[in-house]
């Protein structure tokens, strides 16, 4: 969202953005391409808001901090700008997630194909916002048909844990309760996703 003040009410105005990595202060690239996006508005008002979506691939792109750039153009005229690499309110956090997985019982990768499994996904995150709820949610993959794992009830196997970020970089387990007495022979691999606000972050 885009505030402005003291624009000509009925002119039309472009506002473009470009994404920035706060680390490098270089633009944020995809492809090769910078990010960038513009939109077209005129306004009723001297002052108010008007918005301008980005829409771009974040793969490889963990644990990059993002910040949106914007100018404010009337024909071809740079009238306005904002471009504060510190500003938190135009910073997005791209999170980067790692697992390592565990049997409980065992302490190692190897699981016995008993009823009553238990397994510990150490899930190791970057770049979360300190203070906030997040909500981790795992699944079960039958790694050589790369379908979720069913348990002997022939329910998915899932798990999730949601927890508060103490620091920006951290851990949560997630523990995976299955019975897997049918499973013997079979290699899995577990599958996470963090979200927050029910929305997918990493």
């Amino acid at each position: 969202t885009v505030a402005y003040r003291n624009l000509v009410p009925g002119k039309t105005y472009t506002v473009s953005g470009t994404l920035m990595d706060q680390r490098t202060g270089k633009a944020v690239t995809v492809n090769g391409k910078s990010v960038t996006s513009s939109a077209d508005f005129t306004p009723d008002t001297a002052d108010g808001e008007t918005k301008v979506d980005f829409h771009f691939n974040t793969k490889g792109l963990d644990d990059t901090t993002v910040v949106v750039f914007e100018k404010i153009f009337y024909g071809k005229a740079e009238i306005a700008a904002h471009e504060n690499i510190n500003d938190k309110g135009q910073t997005i956090y791209i999170p980067s997630v790692k697992t390592t997985a565990i049997d409980k019982k065992t302490a190692t990768k190897l699981t016995l194909a008993e009823k009553d499994i238990h397994i510990v996904d150490k899930v190791a995150y970057r770049n979360l916002v300190p203070g906030e709820k997040y909500t981790v949610t795992g699944t079960a993959i039958d790694k050589t048909t790369g379908e979720t794992l069913k348990d002997d009830a022939g329910k998915d196997v899932t798990a999730k844990a949601s927890f508060k970020a103490e620091k920006a970089n951290g851990t949560v387990d997630v523990e995976f309760v299955f019975d897997g007495s049918t499973l013997a022979g079979k290699t899995v691999v577990m599958y996470e996703n963090i979200y927050y606000n029910n929305k997918l972050v990493g």
